[in-house]
């Protein structure tokens, strides 16, 4: 299991993403980002603490890699979308 696809992606109040058909778009001040997201090997939901979750849907070994590059991702284009990214 993923140690970090475990924790939940914290979504500010001026982000929103949603989920289309094999795609996660991610909305926010500093504009939107578009990823593909692979549907049948993960689920997604947004919790009441307005978190992002995904966890996998089969417990393989695929998956559980994936798991932590996937969470990552998401969560690079939310912390893109709302506070930008700057090169030092």
């Amino acid at each position: 299991m993923s140690k970090l696809g475990k924790k939940p992606i914290l979504l500010p109040k001026d982000s929103t993403v949603k989920v289309d058909s094999g795609s996660l778009l991610v909305s926010g001040p500093k504009g939107t980002q578009k990823l593909i997201f692979n549907e049948k090997m993960f689920s997604s939901k947004i919790n009441e603490k307005n978190e992002f979750e995904i966890s996998p849907k089969n417990k393989d070994k695929k998956s559980s890699l994936m798991w932590g590059t996937y969470r990552s991702l998401i969560n690079n284009a939310v912390l893109g979308v709302t506070k930008g990214h700057e090169k030092i």
